[in-house]
């Protein structure tokens, strides 16, 4: 019966149309797919999850998944050109994979600095930032790449504090860097070179989020709940929005005027004024989740703890709830059951 199982399985996922050469395949069942950290949608209905030893993919929005196990590790960052190329960030360096996470080559390693974020802006264009320590000890960590990841350049001027937790460029040139006591990084040469970018007078708060409207209007926000603006390029920040009782994880717009805050916790702010407004929504159940990611306003695919995932297809009024099942389940029935 397991035999016919097995088959059942290989056909299904055969019959991907689009499904990444060698690899994405039931391997090892033992494995649970445990804590879910990344997700990058490619369109509509293709989307890549990692995390802790385990790779996920769907090209139908969620309703079934192939999956690819990893020896890697936690996963801090993913960015993907498709289901074949993509890095994964980890928390001591980065690899890359281009035959969909069959292989990965390690690019580049930090033995005695922890990476806490990374950004890929195109195929040869990324950075990663972190550090090590705490206070008076702590040292800062600036890398980035021009070359898809083949060499990385260490930069000498990354200002204090230190410790980064998240990065975002707007082209190849200009971008931001932010992290603890509430501190903005600056840079307009590719990260060769950064400068303090704050003056919104937050001292104890941590940012943990960037994303541009345009090149001169910006949105950060902070890890308790803070959702700051410039809009002269880092000029000045100002507190627009103040959600005390929210933790704030990650901002994204996909125009100018809609928009999405992720909380941990299930939680959910959407705009469709440019942030003038923020319409909470709830994930129906009690998981910690990890990240997310949007292709429409109406697509959206959220992960986390105990290997779940959820999707939405109306900005998180309602969310179907792809609940994780032991490797020998997925085994037997070739997909997440809802």
């Amino acid at each position: 019966m397991r035999s016919i199982y097995l088959l059942m399985v290989y056909f299904l996922f055969s019959s991907f149309s689009t499904y990444p050469q060698k690899g994405w395949f039931l391997q090892n069942p033992t494995i649970p797919p445990a804590e879910l950290s990344k997700v990058v949608m490619l369109n509509d209905s293709t989307a890549l999850v990692a995390g802790w030893k385990v790779l996920l993919y769907t090209t139908n929005f969620g309703k079934s998944w192939g999956l690819q196990p990893h020896s890697l590790g936690t996963v801090r960052g993913l960015h993907a050109l498709n289901l074949n190329e993509f890095w994964i960030t980890l928390i001591n360096g980065i690899a890359k994979t281009t035959d969909g996470g069959l292989t990965f080559t390690r690019q580049y390693t930090n033995s005695t600095k922890d990476i806490y974020a990374s950004f890929f802006l195109d195929s040869l264009h990324g950075w990663a930032v972190g550090g090590s320590g705490w206070g008076i000890n702590a040292e800062g960590l600036s890398v980035r790449t021009t070359n898809g990841g083949a060499t990385w350049i260490t930069s000498n001027s990354f200002p204090p504090p230190p410790l980064f937790g998240t990065v975002k460029f707007f082209n190849k040139n200009y971008g931001f860097a932010g992290g603890g006591g509430g501190y903005i990084g600056k840079t307009v040469d590719g990260g060769v070179n950064w400068s303090s970018s704050n003056g919104w007078g937050g001292s104890y708060e941590s940012i943990v989020s960037f994303d541009f409207i345009d090149s001169s209007t910006v949105f950060a926000l902070t890890y308790n709940g803070k959702i700051l603006k410039t809009t002269d390029a880092g000029g000045n920040w100002n507190i627009v929005q103040n959600f005390a009782d929210y933790a704030f994880s990650d901002i994204q717009f996909l125009d100018s005027l809609d928009g999405t805050i992720f909380c941990n916790d299930g939680k959910f702010l959407f705009t469709s004024d440019g942030g003038e407004s923020w319409v909470e929504r709830n994930t129906p159940d009690v998981y910690r989740l990890n990240g997310f990611d949007m292709a429409t306003s109406n697509h959206l695919i959220t992960a986390g703890n105990d290997g779940v995932v959820f999707t939405t297809s109306d900005r998180g009024i309602s969310w179907t709830l792809f609940k994780r099942m032991c490797f020998r389940d997925l085994i037997q029935y070739g997909s997440w059951m809802k």
